[in-house]
């Protein structure tokens, strides 16, 4: 990450990502099929996309495949803390500290998960208005 001064952020910046960032990078997903768009564009994609994992997926799904894409639920306290400190208390946010632990001193990331789309739950294999 850069900092608004076009530095590498530091350990000294206690600035963290938003969770479920991997769709938080996208304000727009528009899905076609051999030209064809078959969404409509929505400019609220990463609300959607936040709501729709917050309401589909459990814990168990979070300690595992949804941590790909930087989902973590949030635990404890949410004020603000130094994520950096020795002695952070339990009642910290564990998913802030961790998010700020991956991208601390402009870290590079890999993020993997799949779009969030309604066409993505229908259960046809064969959409009208598509040439195979």
């Amino acid at each position: 990450m850069i900092s608004a001064s076009g530095k590498d952020v530091d350990f000294s910046d206690h600035t963290g990502v938003t969770n479920n960032f991997l769709r938080s990078l996208f304000s727009q997903c528009n899905v076609t099929l051999n030209g064809v768009n078959i969404t409509q564009a929505s400019e609220h994609y990463q609300y959607l996309s936040y709501l729709e994992t917050l309401m589909t997926y459990g814990p168990d799904s979070a300690a595992t495949h949804l941590s790909n894409a930087y989902w973590y639920l949030d635990t404890g306290d949410m004020q603000p803390v130094d994520p950096s400190a020795e002695n952070v208390t339990a009642m910290t946010n564990k998913a802030f500290i961790l998010l700020w632990n991956k991208i601390c001193a402009s870290r590079e990331v890999q993020l993997f998960g799949r779009f969030h789309s309604d066409i993505y739950n229908v259960p046809f294999y064969l959409l009208p208005g598509v040439r195979l």
